[in-house]
């Protein structure tokens, strides 16, 4: 127990040292300065519709999007798949599975991805297109290991290979989340803790960028047009400190009401807080609501709801879920997520 305890010490003490650089009086000034914004699109749709909340939910494949060391409570193996229309016709879409260990903790892998509709080239001379098209797209692979040190104490991480890509231009770096996880004495309450996109830097580099210049326009005869490139900057990750509280406020035998609450401190933005509730009807049928920006006054994001359906196959131990999350961005729309797995 003296063990476990001084680990969660050592960790939080990590976390807090690194998450210094996120300070309240700096991140007005940060806002806007971060590369890989897709980072911040949860692809765990039980989340989703609570608020955005899920750092000390632990859950499925999804849910170490949150936190890694939720993954740790998995017990079966895990197959899910997520698509949804994202804001602008933007897709996303999402695959991962868990390989559910006893002794050595559970292993997941995903794929997470954004892509934005095709649109034509145009440019000062062809406005009207040069009969090219272009589109952007991100794209993040993912490896998990979530692992039980106790009863009531688990870790993990996610080591992430990032890359964004505009037309012929693009950007990759690596980056890691780290948590924790603790059931605490206090009617079974979980703590939870993660920094998320600890990693390097990232700097778009292409042939789009590539140009040919004059540089003495005004004289002829000397070197007409010398070949150069537009030189980019690099950009920090979007840094994500979250700690979050969690836990069951009513049980009984067919009805149980879990209620959750996040907070989150972005490196680029102001820090909030997120809170959710979910009920689960005859532990099978879930119904959920949360706000994702309880505290944070400039947020577009309003209201989340959500459903989701657990169902045993016949004769069998195996399981499909189905989840589903719908969240309102006030004149932005609405975003609409569903969210299937499939545990053996």
């Amino acid at each position: 127990m003296k063990k476990i305890i001084n680990s969660i010490i050592l960790i939080f003490f990590v976390i807090n040292s690194i998450s210094a650089q996120l300070d309240n009086n700096e991140s007005m000034e940060k806002a806007g300065t971060a590369a890989a914004q897709f980072l911040k699109i949860p692809f765990d749709s039980k989340g989703s519709a609570m608020g955005n909340t899920g750092v000390s939910m632990p859950g499925t494949i999804g849910s170490s999007y949150w936190n890694p060391a939720t993954i740790a409570a998995v017990e079966q193996n895990e197959f899910g798949i997520l698509s949804a229309k994202w804001l602008a016709d933007i897709n996303i879409d999402f695959f991962g599975f868990i390989l559910a260990t006893k002794k050595f903790g559970n292993i997941g892998f995903n794929v997470f991805s954004l892509n934005t509709p095709e649109d034509d080239v145009t440019t000062i001379y062809q406005p009207d297109g040069t009969g090219e098209k272009w589109k952007a797209s991100d794209i993040s692979i993912s490896i998990s290991y979530g692992r039980k040190l106790s009863n009531n104490f688990s870790i993990g991480s996610n080591l992430k290979f990032i890359q964004q890509k505009i037309w012929h231009t693009s950007a990759y770096t690596l980056a890691g989340d780290i948590g924790v996880l603790f059931i605490t004495p206090f009617k079974n309450a979980r703590l939870g803790a993660s920094l998320s996109n600890y990693g390097g830097k990232m700097k778009l580099i292409g042939r789009d960028q590539k140009l040919s210049i004059d540089p003495d326009p005004i004289n002829q005869g000397n070197v007409e047009f010398v070949n150069g490139s537009y030189e980019t900057n690099h950009f920090d990750l979007p840094l994500l400190f979250r700690v979050g509280i969690s836990n069951e406020v009513i049980k009984a035998k067919y009805t149980e009401i879990t209620y959750s609450m996040d907070a989150i401190y972005p490196s680029d933005g102001v820090e909030y807080l997120g809170i959710g509730i979910e009920a689960n009807l005859l532990n099978q049928y879930k119904l959920r609501i949360g706000m994702p920006s309880f505290t944070n006054d400039n947020s577009v994001a309003n209201v989340t709801l959500g459903l989701g359906v657990d169902k045993f196959l016949k004769n069998t131990k195996s399981r499909v879920g189905f989840d589903y999350s719908l969240i309102d961005f006030g004149p932005l729309g609405v975003v609409q997520k569903i969210y299937l797995n499939f545990n053996y």
